[in-house]
C-alpha cells in the first residue's frame, strides 16, 4: 500500500464508466505530483498548484475547447446543447471557481485576523499589563525608598539633638565643676 503509484484520473474514468473530456496532462500530472509518497516530491505551496495547472489571474489557460458533438452519440439533447455552448462561455469564470477562490481568501483574511490578534494584540495587552505592574513595583519600591531616607533624615536628626543636648549637659557640668573648683581656689586663698 504504501509503494502503490496510484492509477491516472484517466484511468480511474474508465474504471468507473466515466465519459467526457480528456483531462489536460498538466492537469495529471498535477494531480498526480500532489499524491506523491514522498512530501519533498509535492508541491510546496498553492501557488505552485496553480502555476502547475496554468491557472492565472483570467482564469485556466488552456488549448481551444474540443466539439464536444462528436465524443459521444448517445449524450441527451441537453448535454449536446450545454456542450456546444461550452466553447462561448469558455472565457467566463466558473462560479464554483470564484466561490472557492472567496472562500480561500475569506479563509486566509480570518488566519490574517487570527494571527495578529493572538500574534501582535494579545502579547501586547499582555506587554502592557507587565509594564503597568512593573510601573507599580517600581512606584513601590520608590516609595519605600524614600520612607527609608526620612525615616533615616529623623534618626540623624533625633542623634543629632540628643548630640547636642548631651554636649550642653556636659558643657554644663564642666561649667559647674570649673566654678566649684574656682569657688574652692577662692575659699583657700582666703582662708
Amino acid at each position: 500500500m504504501q509503494n502503490k503509484v496510484p492509477p491516472s484520473l484517466a484511468d480511474r474514468r474508465v474504471e468507473l464508466g466515466v465519459t467526457g473530456e480528456k483531462i489536460p496532462a498538466e492537469w495529471e500530472a498535477t494531480i498526480a505530483a500532489c499524491l506523491a509518497k514522498e512530501p519533498q516530491d509535492r508541491p510546496q505551496s498553492a501557488g505552485e498548484v496553480l502555476e502547475r495547472l496554468r491557472i492565472g489571474e483570467g482564469g485556466l489557460r488552456s488549448a481551444p475547447a474540443p466539439n464536444r458533438a462528436a465524443d459521444n452519440a448517445d449524450r441527451t439533447d441537453t448535454a449536446k446543447r450545454a456542450a456546444s455552448v461550452a466553447p462561448a462561455q469558455s472565457t467566463v469564470r466558473n462560479p464554483k471557481s470564484a466561490m472557492a477562490k472567496l472562500a480561500i481568501a475569506g479563509g486566509l483574511a480570518g488566519l490574517a485576523l487570527a494571527g495578529w490578534y493572538f500574534l501582535i494584540h494579545v502579547p501586547e495587552q499582555q506587554r502592557q499589563v507587565e509594564r503597568a505592574r512593573w510601573e507599580a513595583q517600581r512606584a513601590a519600591m520608590e516609595a519605600e525608598r524614600q520612607r527609608a531616607e526620612a525615616e533615616a533624615l529623623r534618626l540623624r536628626q533625633e542623634q543629632e539633638r540628643s548630640a547636642a543636648s548631651e554636649r550642653v549637659r556636659l558643657e554644663a557640668q564642666q561649667a559647674q565643676a570649673r566654678q566649684e573648683a574656682e569657688a574652692r581656689q577662692r575659699a583657700l586663698r582666703e582662708a
